[in-house]
């Protein structure tokens, strides 16, 4: 397994253009993502497994799209680490969630980092510690999670001491007004992932 990009691509604009496609006309898009995928386009065999496990232009397939996010995942694919981590978790099976979300985590990959934190934030295969999850929160928070900036701050508006209280006031609101233009401008946002 290679170890997980920092940045994440936008692919190649043969990529580009399925997934504006997937919009309009998601079983066009599939089958470019297919031709992709087939000559080894790690960010394709991604958003092909998200097709799959979504029913996007494509019957839904749950056992093929975890096959195939487990190929991308294999080739470094953050989004792929991510993903089957996501999968993971609604199936719960949390042990492995958490070990593919640890890996894109590490790379302070924010929607992973957010997921950690509810993990540990409700105790899912693991015992319940605010304190960790309010840690993974802080990390999705400072990588651009604008949910997770939001949780944070409802961390800190519950904390002992009136500092910590009216900083997390500020972050929760902060968050919560940059959550509302972000959506407005772009409802698909990678930072509004949750």
């Amino acid at each position: 397994m290679s170890a997980p990009s920092r940045h994440l691509s936008s692919g190649s604009p043969t990529y580009r253009r399925a997934k504006e496609l997937l919009k309009t006309d998601p079983t066009r898009a599939v089958t470019e993502l297919i031709h992709l995928a087939s000559k080894g386009d790690v960010r394709s065999i991604t958003e092909l497994a998200r097709c799959y496990a979504l029913g996007l232009g494509i019957d839904t397939d749950s056992a093929k799209a975890e096959e195939m996010l487990r190929q991308a995942a294999d080739a470094g694919d953050m989004w792929a680490y991510f993903l089957l981590g996501r999968i993971c978790f609604r199936q719960k099976r949390y042990e492995e969630a958490r070990k593919w979300l640890s890996i894109a985590a590490a790379a302070e990959f924010s929607p992973a980092l957010f997921d950690l934190g509810k993990i540990y934030f409700l105790g899912l295969g693991v015992e319940k510690d605010r304190n960790r999850a309010a840690r993974f929160f802080e990390r999705a928070a400072t990588a651009g999670s604008i949910i997770a900036k939001a949780r944070w701050g409802q961390h800190l508006m519950k904390a002992a001491s009136f500092r910590q209280k009216i900083q997390g006031f500020t972050v929760f609101w902060s968050a919560f007004f940059a959550g509302i233009f972000t959506a407005l401008k772009d409802p698909n946002n990678i930072r509004l992932i949750k």
